[in-house]
């Protein structure tokens, strides 16, 4: 064949796979546009006619034309090498900026990838796919934090007394009261070795303690173990702040004095109560038994466990 030309229709597979110079007794180099029924002296103007009709849907990038402005929005959408926002007709140069738009400028969900028309959309998509606080509009990662956001201060007013001599302050449950003396900020001094010293006296049926794990000296159960009292011994008088459990280095004595004084090595005197049905988890301090017990994780002793706590919170606060 004289004139064998190349036809090109343009099916929105690579141009370059598609182009070839056939010679021709007219042009050097012929290349022939089906769609447009046009021939061009040379590829590059054939490219540049591709690049610049309205007949052609040119992605630059790939070098790839589409029959349709459709097939085109749709390879943008669906290509892992173009970041489009299809809403807009908008490229951004890598993921993090379109989701940055799109949390910006629309009503997005990045858990769905899915963008919706008007807030209300957003607002109902999340309350029924997902954790969702619905006055806060937050979503959260598990029905356990949003449970944990739902007793917080946002939706609840502290109703638990420190009925402490002068002091009458409120908290949301029982575990932050408990944090609270730990914390030695009750204006009646108690701290959290005067706490487990307290429970441990207070807790005569040991429901909230191990008595395997008490140190049983002439004065009766302590809460303070042999291990705390080596590590204390051991590190007293040197000039290098290291704890000898943990090989933690401090720059002062008071950093470690209060690394030994935390719950960090102390024994788990704690416990939920060892039933047929209970977990039987350890905890090393009163506090975290009782968000344990209030989290709902142990629903069988909840009740129980918070009746047994104000039983106890009174004999602690009558003693002070």
């Amino acid at each position: 064949m004289a004139n064998e030309q190349l036809r090109y229709s343009g099916d929105g597979k690579n141009i370059g796979d598609c182009l070839g110079q056939k010679q021709s007794g007219e042009y050097p180099a012929e290349t022939y546009c089906t769609r447009c029924d046009r021939q061009f002296r040379s590829t590059n103007a054939f490219k540049q006619h591709v690049e610049t009709s309205s007949y052609h849907h040119y992605c630059e990038p790939c070098g790839r034309d589409f029959v349709t402005p459709v097939g085109l929005i749709q390879h943008f959408v669906q290509s892992p090498r173009h970041f489009y926002c299809q809403r807009c007709n908008e490229h951004f140069d890598a993921k993090e900026e379109r989701s940055l738009h799109r949390r910006t400028k629309h009503y997005y969900c990045p858990r769905c990838d899915a963008i919706f028309e008007f807030e209300v959309g957003l607002h109902e998509h999340n309350r029924q796919k997902h954790f969702y606080c619905v006055s806060c509009k937050r979503v959260f990662n598990s029905q356990s934090n949003l449970d944990a956001h739902m007793k917080s201060s946002l939706h609840t007013s502290p109703i638990i007394e420190c009925t402490a001599p002068s002091c009458g302050r409120l908290f949301l449950n029982r575990g932050d009261l408990a944090k609270h003396w730990e914390a030695g900020t009750c204006s009646s001094g108690l701290d959290r070795a005067g706490l487990n010293e307290a429970i441990i006296e207070a807790d005569t049926r040991r429901m909230f303690t191990d008595p395997d794990r008490l140190l049983t000296g002439s004065s009766g159960p302590s809460g303070r173990t042999a291990r705390e009292t080596q590590a204390t011994k051991a590190v007293r008088g040197k000039h290098a702040y290291k704890c000898t459990l943990c090989n933690k280095t401090f720059k002062a004595k008071r950093g470690l004095d209060a690394h030994l004084s935390s719950p960090a090595h102390a024994e788990r005197i704690y416990r939920c109560p060892p039933r047929a049905d209970g977990c039987d988890s350890e905890f090393t301090t009163l506090s975290a038994l009782m968000q344990h017990a209030e989290s709902g994780r142990c629903e069988v002793f909840a009740e129980e466990m918070t009746d047994a706590f104000d039983k106890l919170k009174r004999r602690i606060v009558n003693g002070l």
